[in-house]
């Protein structure tokens, strides 16, 4: 018996060196134009425009526009689109004409960096003198400040001749560009920083962690290089590709291996890798036997069913959001699974009563907000929970946040019978259906990713609704306004996370001198990572009130603990965050099914014990009737709106 597993394990080292883990990385090749090459003298060095991919620093240099309106009119650049004629050029160059195949080339496109104020639209205009056509594509600015980086296929461009209408020559010669705005503004202004042309392609890279030097049987070479511009990491030794969330485990060329051993050794490698046995109250040694043998049991069976059987597996054992299974589109289709719909209805708890928090479709519209729902297709809502409540395997203060969307969801066949209470203790009952389209009604408030507005002069909000690379950007908007602050809000309400740089680099702002973010834990190997205080915005004499909710997870719980090491910040919600502090990493199989996995950035020690716990709240409004929500008149904003200074003076939790 030793031997046979001893052969098996040697069969799956052989298989699975068959594979190489990878990710790609988009590079522009090929440039017809570049902006910075071509302008290093004009450049003014004191405009900097943020950083937004990972690796990069603020870029420094660009070039200045203002008072567009002085410059001329450019109704003749398009003749047959009169609506332009109020358009102004900003900005235009010539160049050493480069031919290309604008129909055909799916690679080609525009790159640009830019900020605006006061200007609507902007057309980018490129010229080729050879066959007097414009290609040309329209922006709609959405906001003042910096543009989020803008990416345009040449493909995509619309095309205008000079003489006549529809002209097929091709390839084009190109020799100039422009860029003119509509603005209705006698101020408007404009700076770009970086504009290139050329093609996009993605360099294939090879991952550099030990979690595939061990799955693949490959020996171990560490690179030393710090990724984040604002961070110290104390260790000298830092995995760098540690920055990307998607892995790639392809056949090496020519190899033809089986998929099904690779899946069974990135689960054994994850059990060992998992960093939270003690808070899930798992023991390791357990669950790999348990595997073991499951395995045996499914290891038969097609592709898509056996992935569909390790997601229960995994979910029922660990019931962990960044550990898992997705199934490919073919494997969904092939098994033809239908998927629970949330109904036009929705409850929510206020103590132990389950109340009508929205109603989402005119077609229940007899059902008012905050009717009492005391009886489900026959049975008391108190005896639903109940049995919901003790099948669950979620963590207590999450538990009957999960039974509010269980409770009244169904498959698109299905209907709900329900007897309510209202208002005046009328009881009525209606049925739900599953088969409408829900739709928001007017006067919800929703919270909107990135939005800023001041609430007096001395106030200023800001929502994130999720870390996504535009966040640190969209905030830099707003630095004159925030710096008049006398305190600032940040509405992390139903933020489970994103890129955590995002978060790092938001950080940043809010320090006058380094202080440690994080210190994660691999194979008994300590990390360090210190933030330093962002050399373009200070921010740390503010007040920051931080709301939260929970759904509020992930890199949004690692800002919240690191801004509460800060004298004057307090975190506002009604619950404890969701307490899912790991980051997660897609391993992409051969067959686009994937292995989700959080154990390749290791434990984060400075944060405590939160993974299923939550952070508990410094300040939590009591929230008494469905009015006090969030879509109706949100007495949680209310609470850190509150022009009493007494917050400040409470003792943190």
């Amino acid at each position: 018996m030793k031997l046979l597993s001893f052969l098996f394990c040697f069969s799956s080292l052989i298989v699975t060196a068959q594979f190489e883990a990878v990710f790609y990385e988009d590079v522009i090749t090929d440039t017809i134009y570049s902006f910075k090459s071509e302008n290093q003298e004009k450049l003014n060095y004191d405009l900097v425009f943020p950083p937004y991919e990972y690796g990069e620093k603020h870029l420094r240099g660009g070039l200045h526009v203002n008072e567009i309106l002085k410059d001329k009119k450019v109704s003749a650049l398009f003749p047959s689109k009169k609506a332009i004629e109020d358009y102004r050029l900003v900005w235009s160059t010539s160049f050493e004409g480069k031919s290309v195949d604008l129909e055909n080339s799916s690679n080609l496109g525009l790159f640009c960096r830019l900020e605006t104020k006061n200007i609507e639209k902007l057309h980018f205009v490129l010229f080729s003198d050879d066959s007097k056509e414009w290609y040309y594509k329209e922006l709609k600015v959405p906001e003042n400040g910096f543009l989020t980086p803008i990416q345009f296929n040449l493909k995509d461009f619309s095309r205008e001749n000079a003489f006549f209408k529809g002209s097929n020559s091709n390839p084009t010669l190109l020799n100039s560009f422009s860029i003119v705005a509509s603005t209705k503004s006698s101020n408007g202004s404009f700076s770009i920083y970086d504009l290139i042309i050329g093609n996009k392609n993605q360099k294939r890279l090879k991952v550099n962690h030990r979690f595939f030097k061990a799955l693949l049987n490959q020996e171990e070479t560490l690179l030393k290089k710090n990724v984040y511009e604002l961070i110290d990491v104390t260790n000298e030794i830092y995995d760098n590709t540690l920055i990307t969330g998607t892995i790639n485990l392809e056949p090496i060329e020519g190899s033809n291996p089986d998929e099904k051993t690779l899946i069974y050794e990135i689960l054994n490698l994850a059990f060992e890798y998992y960093p939270f046995y003690s808070e899930k109250k798992i023991k390791k040694r357990v669950i790999k036997m348990k595997f073991s043998s499951y395995w045996d049991t499914i290891r038969d069976l097609e592709l898509c069913e056996l992935i569909s059987k390790i997601d229960e597996f995994v979910s029922k054992n660990f019931n962990d959001a960044h550990f898992g299974v997705e199934l490919a589109s073919a494997c969904k289709n092939e098994m033809g699974k239908p998927s629970k719909l949330r109904g036009p209805v929705r409850g929510v708890f206020i103590g132990k009563e389950l109340y009508v928090g929205a109603v989402l479709n005119e077609k229940f519209s007899k059902l008012k907000i905050g009717s009492k729902i005391k009886v489900i297709n026959g049975k008391k809502v108190s005896h639903i929970v109940d049995s919901l409540w003790n099948n669950s395997k979620s963590a207590e203060h999450r538990r009957i946040k999960y039974i509010e969307r269980e409770i009244l969801s169904g498959y698109k066949s299905d209907s709900t019978h329900i007897v309510y209470e209202d208002d005046t203790n009328l009881t009525d009952s209606l049925f739900i259906t599953y088969n409408q389209k829900s739709r928001i009604p007017k006067g919800f408030k929703l919270l909107k990713h990135c939005e800023f507005k001041k609430f007096n002069d001395s106030i200023s909000y800001f929502s994130i609704k999720n870390w996504y690379l535009d966040t640190y950007l969209k905030f830099m908007n707003h630095s004159h306004e925030l710096i008049d602050s006398k305190r600032i809000i940040l509405d992390l309400r139903g933020n489970g996370g994103g890129e955590d740089l995002s978060s790092i680099r938001l950080f940043s702002t809010f320090l006058d001198t380094s202080l440690t973010y994080s210190k994660t834990v691999i194979n008994g190997e300590e990390q360090l990572l210190v933030v330093k205080p962002n050399p373009y915005l200070r921010l740390s004499d503010k007040k920051v009130i931080i709301i939260g909710d929970w759904l509020t997870a992930c890199s949004s719980e690692s800002f919240i603990m690191a801004m509460l090491q800060l004298p004057n910040v307090q975190f506002i919600s009604t619950a404890k965050t969701y307490g899912s502090m790991a980051t997660r990493y897609n391993l992409v199989l051969p067959s686009k099914n994937i292995i989700y996995i959080n154990g390749l950035a290791g434990k984060n020690v400075l944060m405590g014990e939160i993974e299923d716990s939550g952070i508990e709240p410094t300040i939590k409004p009591q929230i008494q009737k469905v009015r006090d929500l969030l879509p109706y008149e949100d007495k949680v904003l209310s609470t850190a709106l509150d022009p009493m200074d007494h917050w400040l003076i409470m003792t943190k939790n």
